[in-house]
Formats: C-alpha cells, sequence, structure tokens
C-alpha cells in the first residue's frame, strides 16, 4: 500500500510499549532485591525500546497520517487537556528518585508520553508568545533542529568518545 506502507506501526508500538513494560516489571519484581540496582532497568535496550519506537508512532502520525494530530489539535478544550495531561506525565520524575520501582516501570512511560505531547503541542500550538519573544525561541528551536539531526549519532558516539578524548588531549597537549 503505497498510501500507507507503515499502517502496521500504531499496533506495533502499542505491542512493543506493553512488552517493553513487562519486561522492565519483570526485571524489577523476579529479581532479588540485593542484587537488583537501577541500572539493569535504565541501560537495557529491550528495557527501553518502547520509547524509541513512541518516536517512529509519532513520525508515522506526523508524516503519513498528519490529519489525525491536525483533529486532535483542533480544539482548544483539547490542546489544554493535552497541555495538563503532558504535564501531569513528566511531574513524575519530579516525585520519585532515580531507584523507584514505580519509576523504574510506569514512569518511564509517563516520561516518553509526556515528551511526546510536549513535542505535538510545540507542533501544534501557535500564536502563545509575544513576536518579539517568538522569534528568539524560533532561532532557538533552529538550533535545536540542527542538534536533533545528528542526536542518534551523538547518543552512538559520546561514550567511545568520553572514554578515549581525555588521554588522547593529555598526550597532545
Amino acid at each position: 500500500n503505497r498510501q500507507d506502507p507503515f499502517r502496521v506501526i500504531p499496533l506495533a508500538f502499542v505491542f512493543i510499549a506493553t512488552i517493553c513494560l513487562l519486561l522492565r516489571a519483570s526485571t524489577i519484581y523476579l529479581m532479588p532485591a540485593v542484587t537488583f540496582h537501577s541500572s539493569f532497568v535504565w541501560n537495557p535496550t529491550h528495557d527501553r525500546m518502547d520509547s524509541l519506537f513512541f518516536g517512529v508512532f509519532l513520525g508515522y502520525l506526523h508524516h503519513f497520517r498528519p490529519e489525525i494530530t491536525e483533529q486532535l489539535f483542533r480544539p482548544l478544550r483539547n490542546r489544554f487537556s493535552i497541555g495538563v495531561l503532558t504535564a501531569f506525565l513528566l511531574s513524575c520524575c519530579f516525585f520519585f528518585t532515580r531507584e523507584s520501582h514505580f519509576l523504574l516501570t510506569f514512569g518511564l512511560s509517563f516520561m516518553y508520553l509526556g515528551f511526546g505531547g510536549l513535542l505535538l503541542l510545540s507542533l501544534h500550538v501557535r500564536n502563545v508568545l509575544p513576536a518579539s519573544l517568538a522569534t528568539l525561541v524560533g532561532k532557538l528551536g533552529t538550533v535545536c533542529a540542527f542538534i536533533g539531526v545528528y542526536s542518534y549519532s551523538i547518543y552512538l558516539w559520546h561514550i567511545p568518545f568520553g572514554a578515549y578524548a581525555p588521554g588522547v588531549l593529555r598526550r597532545i597537549l
């Protein structure tokens, strides 16, 4: 189907999100408390793939089904409700510690959903800021978009670079 070649993405996202949540919960609750450490949930890709795939899902909506998000954000009460829900979802990281079992299970899901809501709000809500401030924020957004183009490469290279750069710089300097 050339019109919508990735129509399976919404269903795949629901499946992946459910499996990842179950994997995080089983990692936490089935591992003996004396050996459990939060890095067992924070670091493995199979426990965090849902947040990456949520970005794929949002990209799918943006490029192949833009009418869905346009309809969703048309009424003012929807924009307001999504703003409140986004603030609620993102607030969980202020109330739970990094070691909290809630944050390591549902909290991680809340955070990617909240950041997705923030992204959608920033794409669909216009004319909120005064013109002078909007120009400044627009320039900041352009810089962030430039960095965003390279963010995955930065993510892949930051650990090897951080590990080897200090030694190389010491030899050079």
